[in-house]
């Protein structure tokens, strides 16, 4: 998730992000609903031109993949207008999650510094520091903070 959160975007890329959440989202309510949760973690990734239509374009590459029996388009349009207050909450959720990774990991891995440098102060009795450095340049990755820890010249 981090490394999602982590990706520099656009406007139109950021909004169409939004849009493949909501489709993703309005499957999986819609699977669930016909008891096909087993299935349910199969919504992901498809086309781009699938997002970019109806609902019903998503739903259905995303039924061809799966080899499922293929709905009506206006059944499923029609099911996606009325769950889209439900849809809108997942998808909000999933671009709180988005939004949210990327300092989540950040603060893990600065407690992880912190407790390192403790560990190790409190074992060896010496001078340590551990710095959070970016390794690579996150065009790359976006995960390319790790830590750093040596000891102190002065402890040599």
């Amino acid at each position: 998730l981090a490394n999602r959160a982590g990706a520099e975007r656009t406007r139109d890329e950021t909004e169409f992000q939004y849009r493949v959440q909501s489709h993703r989202a309005g499957l999986y309510l819609w699977m669930r609903e016909q008891g096909l949760e087993g299935r349910a973690d199969a919504v992901g990734s498809a086309d781009r031109e699938a997002y970019l239509g109806a609902f019903s374009d998503y739903a259905r590459e995303k039924f061809g993949t799966l080899g499922l029996p293929l709905p009506d388009s206006g059944r499923l349009d029609r099911f996606y207008r009325e769950s889209e207050r439900e849809i809108q909450r997942r998808a909000f959720a999933g671009r709180l999650q988005s939004q949210l990774a990327r300092p989540v990991e950040l603060l893990l891995l600065l407690d992880r510094a912190l407790w390192v440098q403790e560990s190790i102060r409190s074992f060896a009795d010496k001078p340590v520091t551990v710095e959070l450095l970016e390794f690579f340049d996150p065009g790359i990755s976006p995960r390319n903070v790790g830590l750093y820890a040596s000891l102190s010249r002065r402890a040599l």
